[in-house]
Formats: C-alpha cells, sequence, structure tokens
C-alpha cells in the first residue's frame, strides 16, 4: 500500500500496529512466611494477582473504536430505584421521589441510547477503523 503523503510503500494496517504493540497482562504471585515473636510463632500465605494491558504509544493512538458502555445509565438506574424505595419507606423524605423518578428515567434513556449505539454505531466506526493504515516512514494515517 503506498502512503499518499509521501509515496512510500512501507506501510502497515493500524490494526497489525495495535496487536504488534498491545500485551496483555496476567500474573499471580503466591508467599508463605513465618514469623517469631514473644507471642510465639506465626504463619502467613498469601496470594496477589495483577491484571493489565502494556500499550506503546503508537499502539494507542491507533487503537480501534471503544465499545459504548451503559455502566453510568445502569448505576443512575439503580440510584434512582435506590431513591425511590428510600422515599417510600422513609415517609419525611417523600420528596425524593421526584428525584428517583428523575434519575431512572434518564438511566434507562441512556441504556437505551448505548444499545443502539452498539448496534447501528461502533459496528461502522469498527469496519472503517480496520480500513485504517500507517506508514512507518512519515507517520501519515489513512484509509484504504
Amino acid at each position: 500500500m503506498q502512503c499518499p503523503t509521501c509515496a512510500s510503500e512501507d506501510t502497515i494496517r493500524a490494526e497489525m500496529v495495535y496487536d504488534a504493540g498491545t500485551s496483555r497482562i496476567n500474573t499471580t504471585t503466591t508467599g508463605a512466611g513465618v514469623g517469631f515473636g514473644r507471642g510465639g510463632i506465626g504463619v502467613g500465605v498469601g496470594s496477589a494477582g495483577t491484571t493489565g494491558v502494556h500499550q506503546s504509544r503508537l499502539a494507542a493512538k491507533v487503537a480501534p473504536p471503544a465499545k459504548p458502555t451503559g455502566q453510568p445509565w445502569a448505576s443512575l438506574l439503580v440510584v434512582g430505584i435506590l431513591a425511590i424505595i428510600i422515599s417510600r419507606i422513609v415517609d419525611p423524605w417523600a420528596s425524593l421521589i421526584g428525584v428517583g423518578i428523575a434519575l431512572t428515567v434518564v438511566g434507562v434513556a441512556g441504556i437505551v441510547f448505548t444499545v443502539i449505539r452498539l448496534q447501528k454505531d461502533w459496528p461502522k466506526a469498527y469496519e472503517q477503523w480496520t480500513h485504517l493504515w500507517i506508514c512507518n516512514r512519515c507517520g501519515a494515517a489513512f484509509y484504504v
């Protein structure tokens, strides 16, 4: 593929740059120890895990479009429902029911909007990303 900016043939698909520059990390460490003191002997065993992603700056720059998540909207929905429940249980806080209803409506609308984006917009954005190329000579990004 030829770069439209500098005419170099030294180009690579963004998907390949992303895959080559991204590493998934998943480790587990286990340890044990024995201690002696005035109170006697103590024994301990522990375990820890680490997960994450290591990524080059170029891989992060050409990452695929992120899938929209409904998590913030789901949180609003839960808070709204809790506000409604609390206002029904504790009568003096009856004014809280309006806030609860508003948060619930906004949460449901946000979740619906996110689902529509996941079904309609994200696949198009991902498909477009699969046609993105990077020039190794001048750094230009272009679509084919």
